[in-house]
């Protein structure tokens, strides 16, 4: 139905009966997307059947409907390690997906394939095959894509899904951006990004990319993975304010284990030598030191409950860690000592 739905609309005079087709059109996505995405949809219609033998031809037609359609209802199959893996792995359904991603298509199509890609990264080493693919490139293209934020934040979203414990997506994610004069890379351009946009859940989201960035590569570092080693010494040598980020995810008032996140990986930051700079400067430059006296505070836990009582005595744990750091490697003498 859907399929033939779509020569109805060739040479039709009347808009009204081509708006009615298009809503037509949509109400059966949605009725497919509900099937598909229960249980037993994946005992009838299994990865290797001929239904989804064709959902997967129609990734690589134009027509914007049977490309949501595909992505949605694929997607819904999606739903186990061993599937997913099997879709990248044998399928290389991702290949397809990232050329959606890298055309002209619609904000809806655009969407869909960047919630596919997204989850088939959570399965197994799936992220290192997108990266090997392109995918940091392909998405960066809709960094701007301003006209859709959800296109735009669902770009932004699936790398810190793909660097996820990965130092060669991470290395990915250092490459020079093509074209750019100043030879910026492409974590260049998403700290551009967090300075432009004022989309509180897009720069939530770059925070946590530099968070997963300090988890990936710093406990490595220590263990004197050279390669990691490397990478963290290019990754603050040429990415100034990097932890401005961070410091958003402190600032915030709206998500305290968003908070939480952002003290963590700043004490981790602060932890590697060339890091530890870059936390204080966040520190300074984005006025963070009352904030930090006033998580110290006994005042902060006496009114707290019992809920937000824990998350403050962790955020104090990773305060004292972040001090501690900042000290150890002493970066600046001069550091406010009253404030600790």
């Amino acid at each position: 139905m859907l399929s033939k739905s779509l020569a109805f609309d060739a040479g039709w005079p009347s808009n009204d009966d081509i708006q009615a087709l298009a809503q037509v059109q949509l109400r059966i996505n949605q009725t497919l997307a509900e099937i598909s995405g229960t249980p037993l949809f994946a005992e009838h219609y299994p990865l290797g059947s001929d239904l989804s033998l064709m959902l997967r031809s129609w990734l690589q037609r134009t027509e914007d409907q049977l490309q949501i359609c595909s992505c949605v209802m694929l997607g819904n199959l999606a739903r186990s390690d061993e599937v997913c893996q099997a879709m990248v792995q044998d399928l290389n359904i991702h290949r397809d997906l990232i050329s959606i991603v890298k055309s002209d298509a619609k904000g809806a199509v655009l969407y869909a394939a960047l919630g596919f890609l997204k989850n088939l990264a959570i399965a197994g080493d799936n992220r290192l095959h997108l990266g090997r693919a392109g995918i940091i490139p392909a998405v960066s293209q809709l960094w701007e894509y301003e006209t859709v934020p959800q296109v735009q934040f669902a770009a932004t979203s699936i790398v810190r899904q793909v660097i996820i414990a990965s130092v060669e997506n991470v290395s990915h994610l250092l490459e020079n951006f093509p074209g750019d004069e100043d030879h910026r890379t492409y974590l260049s351009q998403l700290l551009l990004l967090f300075e432009k946009t004022d989309s509180t859940p897009i720069r939530t989201e770059i925070g946590r990319i530099i968070a997963s960035i300090c988890r990936t590569l710093i406990p490595k570092s220590r263990e004197q993975d050279e390669e990691a080693d490397a990478i963290l010494k290019r990754l603050f040598g040429i990415h100034s304010g990097i932890a401005f980020p961070l410091g958003a995810m402190i600032s915030q008032t709206q998500w305290p284990v968003v908070r939480s996140e952002g003290w963590f990986a700043l004490a981790l930051m602060a932890s590697s030598q060339p890091g530890s700079g870059t936390a204080l400067e966040c520190l300074e430059k984005m006025d963070l030191f009352p904030t930090l006296e006033q998580s110290l505070s006994a005042e902060s836990l006496g009114s707290a409950d019992e809920a937000n009582k824990l998350q403050l005595i962790k955020d104090r744990d990773n305060i004292i860690v972040l001090i501690q750091e900042i000290l150890k490697q002493d970066t600046q003498p001069k550091i406010r000592y009253e404030a600790c």
